[in-house]
């Protein structure tokens, strides 16, 4: 929205005035830009305000001071002025940039507050600044970003089409169209908009941490190392003057940045969604739940967006949760707008029907979800969204409850005050890790990631698995070396590595060694790039389009060897690999969490041996067990004994872990206890 805010400076300029004293006024006008090209907003409103009322009867110095109050982010205050400007006679292009901005301000007020009379404004606004302009991109594109908030992406994507046809692009409409196409999987054409956006202004940094995102999710790394860098760089600045991060959260996950600075990361999102709640709304009294009598239930509430049969993370979670001793608790699902399927309601039925309570707060302002949660007595509060999309982060912010809790959706800490606990494992986070985490850490004995699979899993029979691999067009002789990770969590490295591994193992006429990729929908020109990258060992690469919902877990057992990704390991992947019978190797990364779950979910499978220490090892086992069949053969056939007594796919084990963890929590409430690091018991 900052792009959008200087686009429309730009447009229509400083201001002047047509009275004596022109000196005067060009002096503030020119030290007005200054203060606003140094993002020095406070200073550049003081200026403006004396222009305001020295050119009393120009609407544009209105508009200036509504649009400092804007990039401060005090949107009623940047209502009202450019309200004012409005009032005063103006032409119908600069009526336009009014209504754009105004709109761009009740689009940001109906986030924070999920307000469906806000969107109103907010829509009726850029459609009054469309009819007066019907050139105006930017307000094009805010329509286009309100109604991806709303969960319209079709209507969405019309209106960014529309903007991009439009001529005369400025670098910062084509950088906000470019994150509309990003938000859609459109990765293509984002890349090229940020591209085009970048060659007119070099300066859009938000562009350049945004473009180098897209070209992971393709896998294009062909200036990988010199973006990574500048990124870095942008980063590092701006968590220096504490300010909210281009890089976002989750994205920061898959990108080789240290733990210490993915935490501030977090924070830096985390104090942003405290600063959009009311504090004299937020709920710092609790007291109520300790009057509980003593026979009465922990109430636990679970948030989340994700309780769609698309989601992996809802399916895995539904089917644990579900399985809590309804004597001693009472469990709520709370469900929020999901903006990628918003129409999707088939979930609800079976949720419904397998939990004690369903509340939906997608028609709820945050204030209002929290106001629910806290009146409905919820003692212990599960955030399953972290910063994964469709996140309300906000609501977490009023404190409904006592006791809030990150729990899986999210491979990271919050880096929030207000979130208490994080349930892991003692593999994902490793004691020393513990300062990486703004919450305490409730460590169970083995892996605390709920995935899906089962150690009932229908194995394939061999003739199944001739058939399959022939569907799929992978050799049925061959060695099938698989990672089915989308692109975004492969990296330069590891793929290197892979190649290595590639060339060790094909030998002129002996069995031939394949690796098996998918073929993601939203990300197809990751064939095309990692081919490039692959040169000689292109041949080697098999991509297939993705398995049948019926074949997601059962035909992963084509492959005879999954290779799993450092950075940001698989999570829930991995799981179902391991449930139909496909080792995993993995490297434990440094960085806290993403990079260790795999590592945790292979210990509980009772693969051990098969953890790697770094990168040489890594291809030095791969290497071992690709060229030794008895050796992979044994490593199968300890899988399909280990699983069948794993808690990994023992749901009631997990579930009873979960409890322990939220029982633990609730004694130190209950005794006035600060919150503490705990480990249960083996």
């Amino acid at each position: 929205r900052m792009m959008l805010i200087a686009a429309a400076m730009a447009t229509i300029g400083i201001g002047g005035s047509e009275k004596d004293n022109v000196d005067e006024i060009s002096r503030l006008n020119a030290q007005a830009q200054e203060y606003w090209v140094h993002g020095m907003y406070k200073e550049a409103e003081e200026v403006f305000m004396r222009l305001a009322s020295t050119a009393a009867k120009d609407p544009r110095s209105y508009f200036n001071v509504g649009l400092a109050k804007h990039a401060q982010g005090d949107m009623l205050g940047a209502i009202s002025w450019i309200e004012k400007a409005l009032k005063l006679p103006g032409s119908d292009e600069h009526h336009s940039v009014y209504h754009h901005q105004l709109g761009s301000a009740y689009c940001q007020l109906a986030e924070r507050q999920n307000d469906n009379l806000l969107w109103d404004r907010c829509l009726r606004h850029l459609t009054k600044s469309i009819r007066l302009n019907p050139s105006n991109v930017n307000s094009w594109v805010t329509m286009a970003t309100n109604y991806m908030a709303l969960g319209y992406e079709g209507i969405a994507m019309k209106a960014t089409d529309v903007a991009y046809r439009l001529e005369k692009l400025s670098g910062d409409a084509l950088a906000a169209i470019a994150i509309n196409y990003a938000r859609v999987g459109r990765h293509e054409r984002a890349i090229r908009c940020f591209k085009r956006a970048l060659a007119l202004n070099s300066h859009l940094f938000r562009a350049r941490v945004e473009l180098f995102h897209e070209l992971c999710m393709v896998a294009d790394w062909s200036s990988y190392q010199q973006t990574l860098e500048i990124v870095q760089d942008i980063t590092a600045q701006q968590l220096a003057r504490r300010q909210f991060t281009f890089l976002q959260p989750f994205d920061a996950l898959a990108h080789p940045l240290g733990s210490e600075t993915i935490r501030r990361i977090a924070s830096a999102y985390a104090d942003e969604a405290l600063a959009d709640t009311d504090e004299s709304k937020r709920f710092h009294d609790h007291s109520w739940a300790l009057k509980k009598i003593r026979d009465m239930r922990v109430h636990i509430g679970y948030v989340s967006a994700d309780w769609t049969e698309r989601s992996a993370v809802g399916r895995a979670i539904r089917s644990g949760i579900a399985r809590h001793n309804k004597q001693r608790f009472l469990v709520t699902c709370y469900t929020l707008r999901n903006q990628r399927v918003v129409m999707d309601r088939s979930y609800h039925q079976p949720l419904s029907e397998s939990i004690e309570r369903v509340v939906a707060l997608e028609q709820l302002s945050d204030f209002n979800a929290a106001q629910a949660i806290n009146q409905q007595g919820v003692h212990i509060l599960m955030n399953l969204n972290g910063y994964t999309a469709s996140a309300r982060t906000a609501i977490f912010a009023y404190s409904p409850s006592p006791i809030q809790v990150l729990l899986q959706g999210y491979a990271g800490t919050s880096g929030a005050s207000y979130m208490h606990y994080n349930i892991l494992d003692k593999v994902q986070a490793p004691p020393e890790h513990a300062e990486f985490y703004s919450e305490r850490l409730q460590l169970l004995p083995v892996s605390a990631f709920k995935g899906e699979g089962s150690s009932e899993e229908e194995v394939m029979t061999a003739s199944e698995r001739t058939r399959v691999r022939t569907r799929l067009g992978l050799p049925d002789r061959a060695f099938i070396a698989a990672n089915l990770n989308r692109p975004f969590k492969i990296e330069p490295k590891i793929f290197k590595t892979w190649m290595n591994i590639l060339n060790r193992t094909n030998h002129g006429d002996e069995r031939q060694v394949l690796m098996w990729m998918l073929r993601w929908p939203e990300a197809l020109p990751a064939e095309r790039n990692l081919k490039n990258f692959a040169k000689e060992f292109k041949n080697f690469l098999i991509f297939t389009d993705l398995l049948s919902e019926q074949e997601r877990i059962k035909g992963k057992r084509v492959a005879d060897l999954f290779l799993d990704t450092p950075e940001y390991n698989a999570h829930g992947t991995a799981t179902e690999v391991l449930s139909s019978g496909v080792p995993v190797l993995t490297l434990p990364g440094s960085k806290a969490h993403s990079s260790r779950v795999a590592a945790s979910v292979v210990i509980a499978a009772g693969l051990p041996e098969i953890i790697a220490r770094d990168l040489e090892d890594y291809e030095e086992i791969a290497t071992k067990l690709i060229s030794r069949p008895q050796e992979m053969a044994r490593l199968h056939e300890k899988l399909m004994g280990e699983k069948q007594a794993s808690s990994l796919f023992d749901r009631d084990w997990w579930v009873r872990q979960v409890e322990t963890s939220c029982l633990q929590t609730w004694e130190l409430f209950a005794q006035e206890m600060a919150a503490l690091h705990t480990v249960a018991a083996g």
